[in-house]
């Protein structure tokens, strides 16, 4: 039987490595994920056979969808998806508004937000 494949995003530390670590544990092929922690999610992925590692930055649409891409192509399927990375809202005291640190403005934070969970998995 061929194993189950998990994409686990922000995987690259916190409750996300947490995650990933189990579910490979628990004998999935688990594709870690991160925005920029190349060389930590290289080298999670290679404490398992089956495991991999793929960069994007998911506040891009467009590496969005190619992350599916390439994890359809090397495992031919995707059985779990564990949407865990996050962007951080930082506060900023003089113009006491919320912003996000990659400088994406808030109404294009909420809209990445529904397009994260709602549209970027179709089978």
């Amino acid at each position: 039987m061929k194993h189950r494949v998990a994409l686990v995003t922000g995987s690259t530390s916190g409750i996300g490595q947490a995650i990933a670590l189990r579910l490979a544990s628990e004998g999935y092929s688990v594709v870690f994920h991160s925005r920029s922690s190349v060389e930590t999610g290289e080298r999670l992925a290679s404490q398992y056979d089956t495991a991999s590692y793929f960069q994007a930055d998911l506040s891009d649409q467009d590496e969005s969808k190619d992350l599916i891409k390439k994890v359809k192509s090397k495992y031919g399927r995707l059985d779990v998806v564990v949407n865990n990375a996050a962007l951080r809202l930082v506060w900023s005291i003089i113009s006491r508004r919320r912003r996000p640190k990659s400088g994406v403005g808030f109404m294009r934070l909420t809209s990445l937000l529904k397009l994260r969970v709602c549209k970027t998995y179709q089978r």
